[in-house]
């Protein structure tokens, strides 16, 4: 009893059915499991990453609002640092007395501290020693000798200085810059911000803790249960912990402090509510699924049994004609699986029937197939040429003896491939022709290799040639722009010195010296486009993409572009759409292609107007940024339109006589363009100016 049952096919499915069933379970709860760690860990750096983006905004406002009242004021008022006379800022730094810089920046202190721009301003000297620090009275100040002398190592230049130092186990932002009197740095001015403040504003906007380990004072939170922070010392990826009995994705991120300290901050999200629902989503499909597998498993069992047991006469059936009984029939008809079966048995002995007739039929056919193999291939011998059709005469003789042997014999009517005739003679006959074929070609083979490999020595020689041409124009480019380099940093010296001079008498070395760096600024552009130009012909001209403020560039094209305009006396008109945003492009591309349609438009236009505008538009659900420039100037016909984006060429040669240029400019900017995924659109008017709008997308396609 034992054994019928362990050979059932029933109970053997069952067994494997129940053993899937404890299988499946144990591998969907796995799965389930270690989806939701994946989950979990994919949630964590998804926050990480927005948490990095909102905190660096948020520091670089505080930044950027720092550097606005160091240099810029209220609408209509100009920066206390700009201002002169007595009882200024400046005098007072320069008299070094600390009570008169006190009378004359508490005010302006005062107002920076109500509106939240900073909490400490610091005076020193350019050795860094201190004349008045200024910090909220609930503040402690720190050690102005201390922190001066650090601030002089790294942060005492000529430039605006931004980041981040340690005061008294505080973390504090700032930034230092120069003030100035009679051209020499008269002291340094120290902005600062408690970093527990920057905390606050960035808890605020996302509704997360910022968690400082090693300076736990500098941490905006005020909740004593988390000042003990040892659990997050080592922390380096992100990852899930319990806090105050609720779940936290905890993702840490290291931030440089002034003297290349680096200390970690900690961002703390909590998930509790998302964590807790995915489990008891879990539990919840895993205790459904196994209800459904069980109730699935007492089912198929039911049903197999009912459709397995009418087999055994099918079996029986199968076994008499095996033994070569071809009367025996299946008498019982059912519409489920087994009925098919038995009407497959039935058709089955039909087949063995219907064999015996077809065996001859077979062998008729294998002979009229033999005998077109043979025609085909005389044909075939005939089209060959004369030199070949002997190498064949072999092959049709070997054709015709296996004809003539299976006429001699009767086939064993066996199914086996390999005793085919039809298919031994097939390969004869059409392996002898491949191979007449191939000595036939193999001649012409040779020729091809033969031109193939003088066509790549042209090739080689033609690339060789390329890549000296392009060596030549770096380094010749290398060897002008030094000297040129130094030209223009001596004009510029000169101009400095003619303007600083008291010496009326030397103002017409200012203008000498102006003609000599615009003149070589000029020499100097003249090179770049041409590099520029040998480097797009070797396709080795390289996109530096990055993501940059729109603003931020048009406020640099401005100032280069006025003295452009009035060279000729134009008027420049600027027309930004308001919240233009940011854009991913090569800024530097970006700044060459507008300052040449600026220039273009500026130097072929006389005591007229030129508008600079820029948009956004969007085309096929994509944002686009458009950059026109239109001015009224001397025009262009469609004729010339059509030729100014050729190399070496301008609108026609009186304009060249007249206006001077290489005529590689706009070709540059023409494929520049189309490396940056955007177009040029040009519309011109004989007498009444010219258009050019540049389409850029604010995202490559790459990117997006």
């Amino acid at each position: 009893m034992i054994k019928k049952i362990s050979t059932s096919i029933l109970y053997q499915v069952t067994s494997l059915f129940l053993a899937s069933l404890v299988v499946t379970v144990v591998i969907v709860s796995s799965e389930n499991w270690m989806l939701r760690l994946h989950s979990l860990d994919t949630l964590t750096r998804e926050i990480y990453d927005n948490q990095v983006i909102l905190f660096n905004k948020t520091k670089d406002s505080i930044y950027e609002r720092m550097e606005y009242y160091a240099f810029d004021s209220d609408p209509g008022k100009p920066s206390i640092w700009k201002l002169r006379g007595s009882r200024s800022p400046i005098e007072a730094v320069r008299n070094g007395s600390a009570r008169r810089i006190e009378i004359a920046l508490k005010p302006q202190y005062e107002k920076l501290l109500s509106n939240g721009t900073l909490d400490t301003i610091a005076i020193f000297t350019p050795e860094g020693l201190p004349l008045k620090i200024f910090v909220p009275t609930d503040m402690p100040a720190f050690t102005g000798e201390r922190l001066g002398a650090g601030l002089q190592d790294y942060a005492f230049n000529k430039q605006v200085h931004r980041g981040l130092l340690i005061a008294d186990e505080n973390i504090q932002l700032f930034i230092t810059f120069p003030i100035y009197a009679n051209a020499t740095i008269l002291a340094y001015v120290y902005y600062g911000m408690s970093f527990n403040q920057v905390a606050g504003a960035f808890q605020k906007d996302s509704n997360s803790l910022i968690l400082i380990p090693e300076y736990p004072k500098s941490m905006y939170i005020k909740n004593p249960e988390l000042e003990n922070l040892e659990f997050l010392s080592g922390l380096t990826e992100p990852t899930v912990e319990t806090i105050e009995g609720q779940y936290h994705a905890l993702t840490p991120e290291p931030i440089t402090l002034a003297g290349n300290q680096v200390t970690t901050l900690v961002f703390a999200k909590n998930i509790d509510s998302t964590v807790r629902a995915g489990e008891m989503y879990f539990y919840q499909a895993l205790f459904g699924a196994s209800i459904f597998l069980i109730a699935s498993g007492v089912f198929l069992f039911y049903v197999l049994r009912n459709a397995l047991n009418p087999l055994g006469s099918a079996i029986d059936v199968l076994q008499e004609l095996s033994n070569g009984n071809l009367k025996v029939k299946i008498t019982k008809k059912r519409d489920d699986e087994v009925g098919k079966i038995s009407l497959a048995i039935e058709a089955f002995r039909e087949r063995i029937v219907a064999f015996n007739s077809l065996q001859n039929e077979a062998h008729q056919r294998r002979k009229s197939q033999q005998a077109e193999i043979l025609k085909q291939t005389q044909m075939l011998t005939r089209l060959l040429p004369d030199t070949r059709q002997s190498g064949m005469g072999k092959t049709i003789q070997d054709l015709q003896t296996e004809i003539q042997r299976s006429e001699v014999k009767r086939s064993d009517f066996s199914f086996d491939v390999n005793s085919d005739e039809v298919s031994s003679l097939f390969a004869k006959s059409f392996g002898s022709l491949a191979g007449e074929l191939e000595a036939q070609y193999s001649e012409l083979e040779n020729l091809v290799k033969q031109r193939t490999v003088e066509l790549e020595k042209a090739r080689d020689q033609a690339n060789t040639a390329s890549e000296t041409k392009s060596k030549f124009l770096a380094n010749m480019s290398h060897e002008l722009r030094t000297p040129l380099n130094a030209i223009i940093g001596y004009s510029e010296m000169i101009s400095e010195e003619a303007e600083d001079s008291p010496d009326d008498d030397l103002d017409w070395l200012i203008g000498d010296a102006k003609k000599i760096k615009d003149s070589a600024n000029h020499q100097l552009q003249l090179i770049n486009d041409i590099l520029d130009h040998s480097k797009i012909e070797a396709g080795k001209l390289e996109l530096y993409n990055s993501e940059f403020e729109i603003e931020t560039a048009l406020r640099f094209i401005k100032d280069i572009s006025r003295p452009l305009a009035e060279k000729n006396s134009n008027t420049m008109e600027y027309v930004f759409e308001n919240d233009l945003g940011s854009i991913f492009t090569d800024e530097t591309r970006l700044r060459q292609i507008l300052l040449n349609f600026l220039s273009n438009a500026c130097k072929f236009t006389k005591q007229g107007k030129v508008v600079f505008s820029v948009t956004r538009q969007f085309e096929d659900n994509l944002d686009w940024i458009s950059f026109t420039v239109k001015d009224s100037g001397i025009g262009m016909t469609p004729e010339q339109v059509s030729k100014i984006f050729e190399e070496f060429t301008q609108a026609d040669d009186d304009t060249t006589a007249k206006f001077g240029g290489t005529g590689l400019g706009l070709a540059i900017t023409k494929r520049l363009t189309e490396m940056m995924g955007g177009e040029i659109k040009v519309s011109s008017v004989p007498g009444e100016g010219s258009s050019f709008e540049l389409f850029l997308p604010r995202q490559p396609a790459t990117v997006a």
